[in-house]
């Protein structure tokens, strides 16, 4: 038997992402790629099949009534378990929520700002952040490329249980209006990020609710803009539209049941009156610090559970919009890596 003589380890594959200068232009074969601490994910390339039999003088489907569709398709790539490494934090936020201000020097400082004003930006004139997705499977002509791919939704999440892993994770869904190339061999630098640094979460130093200290167990915050392609230029998206239905930024915070957390969440979730949140990691003008604020949560669930090893918590479930009350951004992201991505262009 002529088999191909060859084996491949399951932790030999490899993904990761390479930012794009124009869109709906694949980085090259040769160019270095950032690769996500996590499983591999398993994309849908929207190839789409008809196979529709018809009045063919038979009875089965025939080759000319099977159709394989590859233009105008729209893929997905979800992903799940990403170990969020201190350069990693602000391409994910960037890639979703497509606003950022980088600050020229220092640690940095990437600051996100959804507001009642915030727009999107136009990548059929390349602006936003716009990359490929390469899948490095090990073989010779076998490698996949995804263009001009964008967040469509990214949830960070952490739990500071005795027995968990206390380090910032990711998950989400990748997407692209461009075109699957799965015939490349990579030739460019593949590796994760040059700092090695991880965001550990049991680490706050801040975690207030209605400006009211709280312990919090675990936590997920999800950002999703719901992108559709737009247009159609040799098969390919011409640009993308964010956020038809709205910036969503949600979030679920299990939290120690105690009095302040009951006083101040019990009311609002009774009176779906605004409370901001804020977290934060490390200190201002220091490479690791975060900061998250929603100046304007509203409480979507409360429920009171009895079932955590460290005592009675809140499962609390939040929405943020921005108040016209009183003026205040929806939601202001802060990352200081220390890397210069030269964000935006």
């Amino acid at each position: 038997m002529a088999i191909a003589n060859e084996n491949h380890g399951n932790f030999e594959t490899q993904w990761g992402w390479s930012e794009e200068s124009t869109f709906n232009t694949a980085a090259i074969s040769s160019a270095a790629f950032e690769v996500l601490e996590s499983p591999i994910p398993v994309p849908n390339y929207d190839y789409r099949k008809v196979h529709d039999m018809r009045h063919n003088g038979s009875r089965i489907v025939t080759d000319q009534e099977m159709l394989t569709l590859v233009n105008n398709g729209w893929h997905t790539v979800p992903f799940s378990d990403v170990v969020v490494r201190r350069e990693d934090l602000a391409f994910l936020l960037y890639s979703v929520l497509q606003q950022v201000a980088e600050a020229g020097a220092g640690t940095y400082a990437k600051t996100f700002t959804i507001t009642n004003t915030t727009t999107q930006p136009s990548f059929t004139n390349d602006e936003g952040l716009f990359f490929t997705i390469g899948i490095n499977q090990g073989i010779s002509g076998r490698d996949t490329t995804i263009r001009s791919c964008i967040g469509s939704t990214i949830t960070l999440s952490w739990d500071t249980a005795a027995s968990a892993d206390p380090r910032l994770r990711a998950s989400g869904e990748f997407v692209s209006g461009g075109f699957c190339v799965h015939t490349n061999t990579f030739s460019g630098t593949w590796d994760y990020s040059a700092d090695e640094s991880f965001y550990d979460m049991s680490l706050f130093t801040t975690k207030q609710l209605d400006s009211v200290d709280v312990v919090i167990y675990a936590g997920s915050l999800t950002f999703a803009t719901s992108p559709t392609r737009v247009g159609n230029a040799a098969g390919a998206a011409e640009d993308y539209t964010l956020a038809q239905n709205g910036f969503m930024l949600t979030g679920n915070l299990i939290l120690r049941y105690d009095s302040n957390v009951v006083d101040m969440l019990g009311t609002h979730h009774r009176n779906g009156t605004l409370f901001p949140i804020d977290l934060e990691l490390s200190s201002a003008a220091a490479e690791g610090h975060i900061q998250f604020v929603y100046n304007a949560a509203k409480v979507l669930s409360f429920e009171h559970n009895h079932d955590r090893a460290e005592g009675q918590s809140i499962n609390l479930t939040f929405q943020a919009g921005y108040n016209k009350t009183t003026p205040g951004a929806a939601f202001v992201g802060t990352v200081e890596d220390g890397k210069d991505r030269a964000w935006p262009e």
